[in-house]
């Protein structure tokens, strides 16, 4: 949900900062609920988290423009590197260290 709630803080900060406009709710829509009294969730708007969310997504912001794009500490390679498509880039520049894939132990008929 943390998830969900800073997207819409992200958002909401978007259009603050594009727009000079305030939101006045954060809302997520379930698309997969039937009834809309279900599908509907209201987060609790808080100027201070939408603050907080939009100075973390401007310093992104900002290193992107710099062509700051350094990896200062590995992430975790099972949570994060396991899946991902750019792991042999990673790999191949010492960003992180490929784990060696574990197979039951084949045996010959």
């Amino acid at each position: 949900m943390k998830r969900y709630f800073n997207q819409l803080c992200l958002y909401a900060h978007i259009l603050k900062e594009r727009y000079g406009r305030t939101a006045e709710r954060l809302y997520v829509y379930w698309t997969s609920e039937e009834k809309r009294a279900n599908a509907l969730m209201e987060f609790d708007y808080s100027e201070e988290q939408i603050d907080k969310i939009g100075s973390h997504f401007d310093k992104i912001v900002q290193k992107i423009r710099e062509k700051r794009f350094g990896v200062d500490k590995a992430p975790n390679y099972e949570k994060t590197c396991r899946e991902c498509d750019f792991r042999y880039y990673c790999a191949s520049n010492s960003i992180i260290e490929l784990k060696k894939l574990k197979y039951p132990d084949r045996q010959s008929n």
